[in-house]
Parts: structure tokens; C-alpha cells; sequence
């Protein structure tokens, strides 16, 4: 079969291509390098298999066809617009929220270890939780060492 590829895009799953040749719609795997004929008249063979009750065509083997491939036409390339210098971190409004998986977790793991039974318990691990990301925050943002002593004494500071 002969056609135009005109589009190729991800599947659903990333696993495999949807390929429009010619107004119909084909699969295709990613190793295909189908994504190379985009705008190119091809000739390739189809395997019809069965998915979910469907009948669906997955192009086997394919070539661009010499005798047919349409010139594409070159769009002039646009002029990419300035940058704006990015802001430092340190004043960067609002912060990205990154602790929020170390608190989730460490407050995961209370539970399960049976430390917390309550709500003013998961409040006070989470406050803890917090306070140590911040403080590892502000560690790497001045280039200086934690202070050890709300981790040494085994027990939350509360």
C-alpha cells in the first residue's frame, strides 16, 4: 500500500505510535522510526491483529516511496523570543512546595509504626516534618550545616 503519512503521534500508553497514512488510522511500533516519515509518501505493509474485540492494523514493514513523496514545504523559521533572565531561587515567589512527599512519608511512616493515633499526634509530626525540610532547605541555601541538636535527642521538638 501507498500513502501519506500525515500524522504521528504517541498512543494512549507510550507504548506504540497512532499513524494517520491517508486519512486512515494505523499503529505502529516505536522502534519503526515511523516518526521519520512525517509529510512523506511511504509504501508499507499492514498486519491486521485483534485487540479487545477490535480489528486494528499495525504497519509491518515500510519504505518511502521515491517515485511519490511530495515535496514538503519549508516554513521560514521564526525568530525565538528573549529570554527574561530567571529570578534567583532565594526570591522566587511563591516557593515550590518539595516537602510535601517528605512530610506525606515521614507521617506514612508514623502511622504505620503506631506513633500516631490521633490528630494532635499527625499534626505534630507533620509540624516536625516540615521543620526539619526547612531547615535542610536553609541549609542548602546557605551553604552551611544543619544544626544537630533537634536530630540528636531522639525525640521530636515539638
Amino acid at each position: 500500500m501507498k500513502g501519506l503519512v500525515d500524522s504521528v503521534n504517541l498512543s494512549k500508553s507510550g507504548k506504540s505510535y497512532q499513524v494517520q497514512i491517508g486519512g486512515q488510522g494505523y499503529f505502529a511500533k516505536l522502534d519503526s522510526k515511523l516518526d521519520q516519515a512525517l509529510g512523506k509518501t511511504i509504501d508499507f505493509s499492514v498486519d491486521p491483529s485483534e485487540y479487545k474485540g477490535k480489528v486494528v492494523n499495525w504497519v509491518k514493514e515500510w519504505d518511502i516511496d521515491r517515485a511519490l513523496t511530495l515535496p514538503t514545504p519549508s516554513a521560514p523559521t521564526p525568530t525565538p523570543a528573549p529570554m527574561p533572565a530567571p529570578m534567583p531561587a532565594a526570591y522566587a515567589l511563591p516557593r515550590d512546595r518539595w516537602y510535601m512527599p517528605f512530610i506525606s512519608n515521614t507521617v506514612a511512616h508514623a502511622i504505620t509504626a503506631g506513633l500516631v493515633k490521633d490528630s494532635p499526634s499527625l499534626a505534630q509530626w507533620a509540624t516536625a516534618a516540615y521543620r526539619a525540610a526547612m531547615q535542610i532547605e536553609n541549609a542548602f541555601l546557605n551553604r552551611t550545616t544543619p544544626k544537630a541538636d533537634s536530630f540528636d535527642s531522639g525525640e521530636p521538638d515539638f
